[in-house]
Order: structure tokens, then C-alpha cells, then sequence
């Protein structure tokens, strides 16, 4: 997914203070999607994702190897 793909999502970001919430807002670089959600930490972010809610920008770390992501339903 690329930036301006996220700019087309409703976008789950994490919550001020997270170091995936400093990230998101550099990679889109001033412009400004709909922050729909925001949330504690990877582990809801990506039970938001599974339901549908937007999408959300994690570490590899914090998806590969996920019950989630082995059975398809995150990416």
C-alpha cells in the first residue's frame, strides 16, 4: 500500500506519544487524512483492521507471524 493509498482509507493511527504515531505523521508529510480512529497499541490496531475499520501502519515485527496475518484476514 502506498501513501497516497492510505490518504484514500480511513486511517487507525496510534495514539500521541507512540513512536507509529510520529512515523505515520511523517510519512504523509503534512497532508491530512481522516484520523477516524486512534488507538493503545498494534494489538487493537490490528483487531480494528480485521473488522474492517481503515487501515493502519505497523512494524513488520508487529504482523508477520500474527494469527491474523497467517490466516489472511491483515496483510
Amino acid at each position: 500500500m502506498s501513501v497516497e493509498d492510505l490518504l484514500g482509507e480511513p486511517l487507525i493511527v496510534m495514539r500521541s506519544g507512540y513512536v507509529m504515531h510520529r512515523y505515520v505523521h511523517r510519512l504523509l508529510d503534512g497532508r491530512d487524512p481522516a484520523f477516524p480512529y486512534s488507538t493503545d497499541g498494534a494489538e487493537m490496531g490490528k483487531l480494528m483492521v480485521a473488522e474492517d475499520l481503515g487501515s493502519t501502519v505497523l512494524p513488520d515485527f508487529s504482523i508477520v507471524g500474527d494469527p491474523l496475518e497467517r490466516c489472511g484476514v491483515i496483510t
